[in-house]
C-alpha cells in the first residue's frame, strides 16, 4: 500500500474530546493507515492510500461528525489551450498537486476552478501546474 500524507485544517473543535472523536472517525475509514488530530493546531495529519479513499470521502467524514474542513476555491485564468484535450491535461495536472481536492477546467472560458487546502498548496503552485 502506497500512502500519502495529508495535513488537513479543521475548524469547529472546542476541546480535546472533539479532536479524539475526529481521530477515531478518520481511523475508521478504509484506506486510512494513521490519523492524528491536534486540537491546539486545529489540524489532522493523516497517512492514507488514495487508491482506497479519496480526499472528498475524508472531508465528508469530518463534516459528518459536525466539524468543518477549511478549504478554499479559486478560479485561475488558463491561456494557451487549443482543444478540449488540452483542458483535460491541465485538469489532470492540477488534480495531481498535493492539497488539491477538486479541479475543473473550462476550455470555453479558459479558466480552472480549483478547490484546495490552503495549508497544503499555494496559488502560485496551482498556476504552475
Amino acid at each position: 500500500m502506497t500512502t500519502t500524507r495529508l495535513d488537513l485544517p479543521i475548524g469547529g473543535m472546542s476541546c480535546a474530546a472533539c479532536a479524539s472523536r475526529i481521530e477515531k472517525g478518520l481511523q475508521s475509514l478504509p484506506g486510512v493507515e494513521e490519523a492524528q488530530v491536534n486540537f491546539a493546531t486545529e489540524k489532522a495529519t493523516l497517512h492514507y492510500d488514495p487508491s482506497v479513499v479519496t480526499l472528498e470521502q475524508i472531508c465528508k467524514k469530518v463534516e459528518d461528525l459536525g466539524y468543518q474542513v477549511i478549504r478554499e476555491k479559486v478560479t485561475i485564468p488558463i491561456g494557451g489551450m487549443h482543444c478540449a484535450s488540452c483542458a483535460a491535461n491541465v485538469e489532470r495536472a492540477l488534480r495531481r498537486v498535493q492539497g488539491v481536492i477538486e479541479a475543473q477546467v473550462n476550455f470555453g472560458t479558459e479558466t480552472a476552478t480549483v478547490e484546495y487546502f490552503p495549508t497544503q498548496v499555494e496559488i502560485t503552485t496551482l498556476r504552475q501546474a
